[in-house]
């Protein structure tokens, strides 16, 4: 039997949830700044701008249709680490993009190393709450508004003091913190034993 639900541990899921605020992070920095910084910065017309956007929500949804078979040929905390490693490259392609067509790579790059992060965060923490009590996905799932909030709020003040590509140096760098809470997403059961993994729905 779990815990009651009041005192289920933090300690686990911990990880899950700094690296769902932080997918979340990035994911606003992409969904509220894509345009301004196409329009801005890579003084893109108006036929290219929304091409950002589309490249970051193609490459999300492309890899969360397949993700699961990487995930249970490789497990889920390599395809979390890739997917931060991929993710911090295309945060730093946004930060240093000489032109448009690389910008709008760089963000399809960002959709396909953030998108593994919220199904693996959801399906780990499930495996922590075997008694099926939902205080893990419950709580994993709080930082998803977490990191959306601070998320817009962190890259638009930094980017109205001082610029649009220094603010998505803000991202790059949480970005890159998932690599390091990726072996979160393999956690041990309460007993001390590997938890049994299963792919996400």
């Amino acid at each position: 039997p779990g815990a009651p639900a009041g005192r289920f541990p933090w300690r686990p899921i911990v990880p899950l949830c700094l690296a769902m605020g932080f997918l979340y992070v990035g994911d606003a920095a992409v969904s509220n700044f894509n345009t301004v910084f196409m329009k801005d910065v890579m003084e893109a017309g108006p036929r290219v701008i929304p091409l950002a956007y589309v490249a970051y929500q193609a490459t999300t949804l492309a890899v969360r249709l397949g993700g699961d078979l990487a995930v249970r040929r490789y497990g889920p905390a390599v395809v979390v680490r890739i997917g931060g490693v991929i993710a911090t490259a295309g945060f730093l392609g946004v930060v240093l993009a000489p032109s448009q067509p690389l910008a709008i790579v760089a963000f399809g790059l960002t959709g396909v190393g953030l998108s593994v992060v919220a199904p693996q965060s959801f399906s780990a923490a499930g495996r922590l709450d075997p008694s099926g009590t939902g205080v893990a996905i419950a709580r994993v799932n709080l930082f998803n508004y977490v990191g959306f909030i601070v998320g817009a709020a962190l890259v638009g003040g930094i980017a109205d003091a001082a610029d649009m590509r220094v603010a998505f140096a803000a991202p790059l760098v949480l970005a890159a913190a998932i690599v390091v809470l990726a072996p979160g997403f393999e956690p041990r059961s309460r007993a001390g034993q590997p938890a049994p993994s299963t792919p996400s729905r």
